[in-house]
């Protein structure tokens, strides 16, 4: 069953599994993923390039921007104010966020047959845009240097607390009704706790996983099931308790910035690394001659559906008794992991 997310314009992963005596023997992840995309922007100015890159790469739109904001910056040595570093921090967490409670509040829950919670999502999208509404207003952020602007932080703030209010309510509520418990009964129910264990010598994925190795839950759930669901399930729901922190933390440093409006230099290197909902992303970036002669993305999905990366080898010699169980498993194994594209689960004979 296809998942989607961004537009096929950005490509598509399957994971196909082998099976051969009841195992699943073999995993082939092919991606029609285009590796070398950022080469549309060699030959275009800095401030053309930093207006395109969220519309090239739209799940994380924010968090692209930012990244090729920073690289490009530091590529023309523009050294951008303190606040302006805080307000992008805001809706990079912000958006961080939201592609959390997407899988968390819809795609977990559908596949686990559990009542979703749309209004979470549609609330975490929402803040997105008054976030940088808040912040922003109409300056235009998008552009190397930053934009002069007036933010209202308690704008901001507010729809924070708005947001923790909800989740809280909704998500991480204690008493048992919320969606995290709700989750974890349903992934012991089917028995699902080390689904994709990983061993010490497997490549540990990057994202919520990372972030969160030392959370209470996250480390209890290692210790007692290993590198599987519920480990992975236990740091997407810290993730969403951090973020929300964070972001506050983040808005609390915003105030009124100033574009950067003193002569760059017209070549340079640039280089900087990006946490998103799915680990680093880094952009790598060469200007000449104040056009961009070189560009290149690494985003966390190449690592983590690598031939013999987790998703991969979270699989391999999984129970294929049940063909229905193992695709739920399976698509539950690559949503906890998540690509930044569409994806497909299959199976066939190794």
């Amino acid at each position: 069953m296809p998942y989607g997310g961004a537009n096929d314009l950005n490509g598509t992963i399957t994971v196909r599994m082998g099976v051969r005596d009841a195992r699943v023997a073999a995993v082939d992840v092919v991606s029609t993923r285009l590796a070398d995309a950022s080469r549309v922007f060699v030959g275009r100015t800095p401030a053309q390039a930093a207006q395109m890159v969220g519309m090239l790469y739209s799940l994380c739109a924010r968090a692209q921007t930012i990244a090729a904001l920073e690289a490009l910056e530091q590529a023309q040595e523009i050294t951008v104010a303190p606040q302006h570093t805080s307000a992008r921090n805001v809706m990079r967490l912000a958006e961080m966020l939201s592609q959390t409670a997407l899988r968390l509040c819809m795609d977990w829950p559908r596949l686990l047959r559990l009542p979703p919670e749309p209004v979470v999502v549609r609330a975490c999208l929402g803040a997105e845009a008054a976030l940088e509404r808040a912040l922003f207003a109409d300056a235009p952020w998008k552009t190397p240097g930053g934009a002069s602007f007036s933010p209202d932080v308690q704008a901001a703030l507010d729809q924070i607390a708005s947001l923790n209010a909800l989740i809280a309510m909704t998500v991480l509520r204690d008493d048992g009704d919320g969606l995290a418990e709700q989750l974890r009964r349903a992934v012991s129910c089917v028995r699902l706790q080390s689904f994709g264990t990983l061993n010490d010598e497997a490549k540990r994925e990057d994202g919520a996983l990372v972030r969160r190795w030392n959370d209470v839950r996250v480390r209890e759930a290692r210790d007692v099931y290993g590198l599987g669901l519920r480990a992975r399930l236990e740091a997407r729901l810290a993730d969403m308790t951090a973020l929300l922190h964070e972001m506050a933390e983040a808005a609390q440093g915003v105030k009124p910035g100033k574009a950067f409006d003193l002569k760059v230099r017209d070549s340079g290197v640039g280089e900087t690394h990006v946490q998103t909902a799915r680990g680093m992303l880094t952009h790598s970036v060469t200007v000449k001659d104040g056009l961009i002669a070189k560009y290149v993305i690494n985003a966390p999905t190449d690592a983590n559906f690598a031939p013999d990366g987790p998703v991969a080898m979270g699989l391999l010699g999984a129970d294929a008794t049940d063909s229905g169980a193992l695709m739920c498993a399976a698509e539950l194994h690559v949503l906890a992991i998540d690509p930044c594209v569409r994806f497909a689960v299959e199976i066939g004979h190794a």
